[in-house]
Parts: C-alpha cells; sequence; structure tokens
C-alpha cells in the first residue's frame, strides 16, 4: 500500500514538478562546478605569491628586515571572487595578482637607465675579468705555438666547460626560484654533492668523446695538414688525444661544481643568483684555459717519456 501511496504521489506531481527538481538540481550542480573552480583559482594565486615571494628574497642581504609588499590600487574586478571580501587574505592575494600591469609584484619599477647600469658594470667587470686570459696564453706561448693540437681545440674544452657549469647553475637558480632549494649550509652542502658526482660522470663521457673527436681529426689527416702549413710538429696522435681528453676531463668536473655553487655564493651576499649563468662561463673561459695549458704541458713532456722508457 505504501509502495502503490508513493506511485500515486509521483504520479500526480506532474511534468512540471518534475521539471522544477531537475532544474534545482542541474542549479546545485552549477554551483559545486563554481565552487571548484573557484578553489582552483585561489589555489594559483597562493602558489605564484610564494613563488615571488621566493624571488624577492633573493635580492635580500641575511638579516635584512622583510619589506612589506606593495599592492595594487586598482579596483576589484566584477567578476572577482566573492570569497575575498570575507576573507581579507584572500582579497590581498587577489589584488596583487590581478593588479601586475606588467610590473613584478614586490619590487619597485626600475627605469631604463637604472636597468642598464645594473647590468652594464656587471657584464664590464666580466669583461675585465675575461681578459685575463690572454695573460695565460702569453705565459704558455710556447707550448702553445709548438703544439697546435691546443689551437685547433682549445674552444671546445672552454665551451664546454661553460656549458655544463651553465646547466648546473640554472638547476640550482630555478630550485631557489621555486623554494625546491634553500640558502642554507645542508642544503648547499647536499646539492654540491650531488652535482659533484654528477660532473664526474659527464666529465667521464664528454672526456671519452673529446678522445675520440681528436682521434677522427688526426685519422682524416686533419693535424698533420694544420701542422706543415703551420710548421710545427704535435705530439703522437695518441698522446696529444690523450692531453685534450685529460683536460676536458678536469675542466668539466670543475666546472659542475663551479656552477653549482655559484648561484650559493650570490644570494648569500645579496646579489641576485641569475647572474650566476654568465659568471660561470666567464670564469670557466679562463680556467678552461689555465687547465689546458697546464694539463698538455705535463702530458707533452712528461708522456712521450714514459712511452720510450
Amino acid at each position: 500500500v505504501a509502495k502503490s501511496a508513493t506511485r500515486d504521489g509521483h504520479d500526480a506531481e506532474g511534468p512540471s514538478t518534475r521539471e522544477t527538481r531537475y532544474v534545482a538540481k542541474s542549479a546545485t550542480r552549477a554551483t559545486d562546478a563554481e565552487e571548484n573552480v573557484t578553489e582552483s583559482q585561489q589555489v594559483q594565486r597562493d602558489l605564484a605569491l610564494r613563488m615571488m615571494e621566493a624571488q624577492s628574497r633573493w635580492l635580500e642581504a641575511p638579516g635584512t628586515p622583510r619589506r612589506p609588499r606593495k599592492r595594487s590600487k586598482r579596483s576589484r574586478p566584477v567578476d572577482a571572487d566573492p570569497a575575498a571580501d570575507a576573507d581579507p587574505t584572500a582579497a590581498a592575494s587577489s589584488e596583487d595578482v590581478t593588479g601586475m600591469d606588467g610590473d613584478v609584484i614586490g619590487m619597485d619599477a626600475e627605469t631604463v637607465v637604472d636597468e642598464a647600469w645594473e647590468r652594464g658594470r656587471w657584464l664590464l667587470g666580466l669583461l675585465v675579468l675575461q681578459s685575463s686570459s690572454s695573460v695565460v696564453l702569453q705565459h704558455y706561448g710556447d707550448l702553445v705555438r709548438d703544439n697546435l693540437i691546443i689551437t685547433l681545440f682549445l674552444t671546445m674544452l672552454v665551451g664546454a666547460g661553460g656549458n655544463a657549469g651553465n646547466q648546473s647553475a640554472i638547476r640550482v637558480i630555478r630550485g631557489l626560484a621555486t623554494g625546491e632549494m634553500v640558502t642554507t649550509r645542508e642544503c648547499f652542502v647536499g646539492t654540491l654533492w650531488r652535482q659533484a658526482r654528477v660532473g664526474f660522470l659527464l666529465a667521464s663521457f664528454l672526456s671519452a668523446g673529446g678522445f675520440a673527436r681528436v682521434m677522427v681529426t688526426e685519422a682524416t689527416g686533419g693535424l698533420d695538414a694544420a701542422g706543415s702549413v703551420g710548421g710545427v710538429d704535435d705530439p703522437p696522435a695518441a698522446v696529444g688525444a690523450f692531453g685534450i681528453a685529460l683536460s676536458l676531463f678536469c675542466i668539466v668536473t670543475l666546472s659542475t661544481v663551479a656552477g653549482t655553487a655559484m648561484p650559493f655564493a650570490l644570494a648569500a651576499s645579496g646579489q641576485d643568483p641569475a647572474n650566476a649563468g654568465t659568471t660561470i662561463q666567464v670564469v670557466m673561459d679562463i680556467m678552461g684555459v689555465v687547465i689546458t695549458c697546464v694539463v698538455c704541458s705535463l702530458v707533452f713532456t712528461q708522456v712521450p717519456g714514459m712511452l720510450a722508457a
């Protein structure tokens, strides 16, 4: 009887009542979907704010009091999150994100002259530093002149060092920006140890490739042709390839470690870690020339005598 009464009641509702219930359910689903979208937008805002706060901490020297973040004076858009009116924190986050207008939040706007001066003085210092490699080449002038193989592969060696160091620097810069890494001693030591092992593997792989590259050049007569034109006698092909490969191994290992340490050092001194990319390339250009000249000098003078004995 009860089931019959229930069925009779549903039948008595009529089409209009069922349509009303369907509309109500649809409206409920739409409301739930809007709430999910609003929650997703809030999560994205919070994530953006945390990343910008991490970037602003790069430029703050240790112990510097945190400055309050500037908020935009633009009015809140019509379709803004209604929950922001009840939550002051959410309202501030919404104003910060929607009021960017092309300016970095939390940092004072810089004029073109200020930016040019800030970057130009850094590049000028790197230019002067990089010119010191000429002093090294003058000191080892006889070695370079008598061994043309160094001249042919010097750019390959210093380029590999700059590339490997820049890769490590970019990984650290990205880690500092996303909060994955922090400028603490524990994080620095752990990251440096990891990248040192990575650098050892990279150096082993690249030095093998460098050895093969020199041997291919020797097999195709490239070194003999260049030596006959320049009037110089290069060491035996295997000795020359070993010298280049050993130099490459030392350069890549050092550049990986130095590229990892550079962003941490700049952040600890209150400088922008983003400058680590250009700095490590210049440093490894100089160190690459030094390492190549020192290693090749030892190999070319000692190894042939060892082989003859």
